[in-house]
């Protein structure tokens, strides 16, 4: 008798002989099936995190007349995770935040010596968007709980 194949599976009779049958292609091709789709459902949402996180804001941070104000800080804002990030703007002027969920993020920069600005942003699932801020000279406080300037306040 020739020993079984992975294919084929020995079932002894009780005449005392053995018999090689077949296993079930269809039972075999179905767990093989299920197992990959198994394998790449966990692949896929592997990358599909992965790239909702790729999504990046960048842009400059200049005065009035166009110099870059350097060492500004930024605060983005997630509105609908409320999720806060903060980054702090080159010596160019340039800011790059990356690995953002896309969302709509509020943005305010701040810098000594001038008031702060502020901006709204959508970043969707595919987009990686610029925005750049002009920031007025002049210095912003706290009046009454909220941050004012001085042309604000009576």
């Amino acid at each position: 008798m020739k020993p079984p194949d992975s294919f084929e599976k020995v079932r002894a009779s009780g005449a005392g002989k053995a018999q090689v049958f077949p296993l079930n292609w269809r039972r075999k091709s179905v767990s093989i099936l299920v197992s990959l789709a198994f394998l790449i459902g966990i692949l896929g949402c592997i990358q599909v995190q992965a790239q909702l996180r790729d999504r990046t804001l960048s842009g400059k941070v200049i005065s009035p007349s166009g110099t870059p104000v350097a060492n500004a800080r930024l605060v983005l804002k997630n509105s609908t995770s409320s999720d806060i990030r903060s980054a702090t703007v080159k010596s160019d002027g340039t800011y790059l935040v990356a690995n953002l969920l896309p969302g709509t993020y509020e943005i305010i920069a701040s810098a000594q010596g001038f008031a702060d600005a502020h901006a709204t942003v959508v970043i969707s699932a595919d987009g990686n968007p610029v925005v750049n801020l002009v920031m007025q000279r002049g210095r912003s406080w706290l009046f009454n709980g909220k941050r004012r300037r001085d042309d604000q306040c009576e």
